[in-house]
């Protein structure tokens, strides 16, 4: 009987962490979609800034792009691309130039930029190093193509937002020593 009990009870107990563990998810989907709406039709520049360099962040053969935590769940479903789990642990979706708008990543969403998380645990919206090579949006002394204020403010604001879950916190934070890391070697 005893034994009884207790598997029922650990029963009881796993079911309940599964069910947390799924209106979590469900949660974080939803806050997610809430990012990608908020974001959907602003870009960079106030006209489509693929114009000045063809493209170059969309094009085939490119690496691809991380995704922050539970958007794998969130485009399992909703795009035919390989998604990979890679070695430091973050999960990249490979892009082949091509996708549809609507599902694409926040990445390529906030793309060039990046929310870095600063030594007081802040998020600051910087241009994104991994984007130097590809992105003439880089280059502050040219007014015609100054990265839109509003577009910073946004992911500012979504990412302020976001950095209250621990798990985007993390991620961010786990981002922005890799890329200062690179800041290394240029």
């Amino acid at each position: 009987m005893i034994t009884y009990v207790n598997t029922l009870s650990n029963t009881i107990i796993c079911y309940n962490m599964f069910m947390k563990i799924l209106k979590t998810n469900k949660h974080i989907s939803r806050v997610i979609k809430k990012a990608y709406k908020a974001i959907e039709d602003l870009t960079p520049l106030e006209f489509d800034c693929g114009q000045l360099c063809n493209n170059k962040c969309c094009k085939e053969g490119s690496e691809g792009m991380y995704l922050f935590p539970f958007e794998f769940q969130y485009l399992i479903d909703k795009t035919d691309k390989d998604i990979i789990h890679t070695d430091n642990d973050f999960d990249l979706l490979i892009c082949n130039g091509k996708c549809d708008r609507k599902y694409r990543p926040l990445a390529c969403r906030i793309f060039p930029l990046f929310p870095y998380v600063n030594n007081k645990g802040e998020i600051e919206v910087k241009f994104d190093l991994r984007a130097r090579n590809i992105c003439p949006l880089q280059f502050k002394d040219m007014p015609e193509i100054q990265i839109q204020k509003r577009f910073v403010k946004r992911i500012k604001n979504i990412f302020k937002k976001l950095i209250k879950y621990q798990v985007f916190y993390d991620y961010c934070r786990k981002l922005t020593e890799e890329i200062n890391f690179l800041k290394k070697f240029y």
